[in-house]
């Protein structure tokens, strides 16, 4: 991967944020080029609004920067509702949505919320299964689907997404039968340095590679991403080293690496987080890869 191959995008956990200051953060990454999207988490926790309406809202009020979930928990909602939904959105935003999709892991939160938490190999064939009716729906062919968790009747969906055949796909997981739902369906893999080490991606990355060969899919047709959490409070809060920040990230684009999402906090700093990223971090990354 080159310099010139890397997006960079920008997300938010959204609690404690207010509409105007997520809506905020869209229009000044809409006006910044080199920022190719924003996403939202997307959890019942927290004092934050509900994401998709607001991805919706702020979408509808931008025109160049991408937007998406990274990433939605399938178990949140049918994959029907899910497909209705992000056709919706990729109209009203004229194909710029990106939908990351996950399997779901915070045990705490269906609990808290009262939903049900299934056993990681259901929350796997879950996922697949939902792939299968997202990429059905937005075909808008009549479809028939008989799954163990999922069902559809001569199921037809319009209107249909702008993007076609349909709008961008990032799958956020890492077991190996979650990498095999990747391989198969998704447009993307993304993984989120917060929750393991940089060593964890590379071989992920060459596990994925193997994956890819196996099922007959070109590797390199799958793009990578990582995220980062809040690298500057990080890096301010000693728990984290710009150099070695600078080191990670130039070595994970060297293996593949094509987005790189980065992570803002509070409302009232994330202009100044923003200006860090791309004065210091991004050209420190791009100086050597």
């Amino acid at each position: 991967m080159t310099a010139a191959g890397v997006r960079w995008s920008l997300k938010t956990h959204q609690r404690g944020w207010r509409y105007e200051d997520t809506l905020r953060l869209f229009r000044l990454a809409d006006a910044l080029p080199d920022i190719h999207a924003v996403y939202l988490n997307d959890h019942l926790y927290g004092e934050s609004l509900e994401t998709w309406t607001t991805l919706s809202a702020c979408l509808a009020q931008t025109s160049r920067v991408r937007g998406g979930t990274m990433v939605t928990s399938n178990s949140f909602r049918h994959p029907t509702i899910l497909a209705r939904m992000t056709t919706t959105v990729d109209i009203i935003s004229n194909g710029r949505l990106i939908l990351g999709l996950g399997a779901g892991n915070e045990a705490f939160e269906y609990a808290t919320f009262g939903l049900e938490f299934p056993a990681p190999r259901e929350r796997v064939d879950r996922l697949e299964e939902a792939c299968v009716v997202l990429k059905a729906a937005w075909s808008g062919e009549p479809t028939t689907y008989a799954g163990t968790y999922y069902r559809l009747v001569d199921a037809a969906f319009t209107p249909l997404p702008v993007q076609r055949p349909h709008p961008t796909l990032i799958l956020g997981v890492k077991g190996d039968r979650a990498l095999g739902v990747a391989v198969r369906h998704a447009d993307e893999w993304n993984w989120n340095r917060s929750q393991s080490d940089t060593a964890e991606f590379l071989e992920r990355m060459d596990r994925l590679d193997a994956l890819c060969e196996a099922a007959g899919r070109d590797p390199a047709s799958l793009p990578r991403g990582m995220g980062y959490r809040r690298l500057l409070s990080e890096i301010e809060a000693g728990r984290e080293t710009f150099d070695d920040a600078v080191e990670v990230t130039q070595r994970c684009i060297r293996r593949g690496a094509s987005q790189i999402v980065l992570m803002v906090g509070t409302a009232d700093q994330f202009e100044s987080e923003i200006d860090f990223y791309r004065e210091r971090f991004i050209p420190a990354v791009l100086a050597d890869v």
